[in-house]
């Protein structure tokens, strides 16, 4: 495949960036719980301890699609090469 136009770097690929933001925002989140906790703020912790499944499982589910990004953007840059 021929492409006339330069690849791009990979910080500069919008889904890359929003995929890896995303992931960040919500693995902060999953820590927040812990860091409130050595905090001593445990009442509010333990209204909250369900959310937790759901933070790991978008964790998880972020992180994937940030690998996707990654390699959807570098298949794109080999291609227009």
């Amino acid at each position: 495949m021929t492409g006339t136009s330069p690849s791009k770097p990979l910080l500069k690929d919008r889904f890359f960036t929003t995929s890896l933001t995303s992931t960040i925002v919500v693995f902060a989140l999953c820590l927040a719980k812990h860091i409130l906790v050595i905090v001593g703020v445990s009442g509010a912790i333990a209204a909250a301890d369900s959310i937790e499944h759901g933070l790991v499982f978008a964790v998880l589910a972020l992180t994937a699609l940030t690998v996707y990004a990654y390699f959807r953007h570098r298949k794109r840059a080999t291609d227009t090469d």
